[in-house]
């Protein structure tokens, strides 16, 4: 239950990249996604840093690409 005049955001998850925001430059489109929490794939892009602001806590999941790679 809220208290009166309290507005509920709900919390935003992003998976590799907020919508809206360019993976390479952090250039953020109006409109654009503020994710609470960011899942990025296989490895944190450039906007993870640029647009830190829209991505939130950023966590990297491993996705099997350095394995097929012969990595690791």
């Amino acid at each position: 239950k809220l208290a009166s005049g309290v507005a509920r955001v709900p919390e935003m998850l992003a998976l590799d990249v907020p919508s809206g925001v360019c993976a390479d430059t952090g250039e953020t489109a109006e409109g654009a996604v503020r994710a609470h929490v960011t899942v990025a794939f296989h490895a944190p892009k450039p906007c993870h840093r640029l647009a830190a602001e829209q991505c939130g806590t950023v966590v990297t999941a491993d996705i099997g690409i350095g394995a097929a790679l012969g990595e690791g």
